[in-house]
């Protein structure tokens, strides 16, 4: 229920994106494909903390990781895609809030190293995060 509240004082764009972000898990919910969602808001909420591993959400639920990567597959959302997909939602959301440097957004997408950052930027939108990050900038000033 708290994925279908809106926060009043929120940035209506960045909340608008968010939204779109976290409807496909609330579907999955909705859908009882329940381990595909709450393996989705766990990835969203734990990705800046540590090494976010199959392992670690596994033992989280409470579960087998290879029951988890079972039920995932099964589901349609393996664990390394979704891993991808929510890091690449989080930097569009990033880029569209334009507060943050690289190198934060790396961290807190869960990159050890700015060069990982960089060639999964570059691998979801065909160029590197500094002319994006430049684009983003000047879309939003102009």
């Amino acid at each position: 229920e708290q994925c279908r509240l809106r926060t009043p004082h929120a940035n209506p764009e960045l909340l608008n994106a968010a939204t779109i972000c976290h409807s496909h898990p609330v579907k999955w919910f909705d859908a009882g494909m329940r381990l595909s969602a709450f393996t989705y808001f766990y990835l969203w909420t734990e990705l800046n903390k540590s090494p976010v591993t199959l392992d670690r959400v596994a033992r989280s639920f409470g579960i087998a990781e290879r029951t988890l990567r079972r039920h995932l597959v099964d589901e349609g959302n393996p664990f390394r895609t979704m891993l991808d997909d929510i890091r690449k939602s989080m930097c569009d959301l990033y880029k569209l809030e334009n507060k943050r440097a690289l190198a934060e957004v790396a961290e807190l997408l869960g990159y050890g190293e700015l060069s990982a950052f960089t060639r999964a930027y570059r691998r979801w939108y065909g160029e590197p995060p500094s002319k994006g990050w430049q684009s983003a900038a000047t879309s939003t000033r102009g």
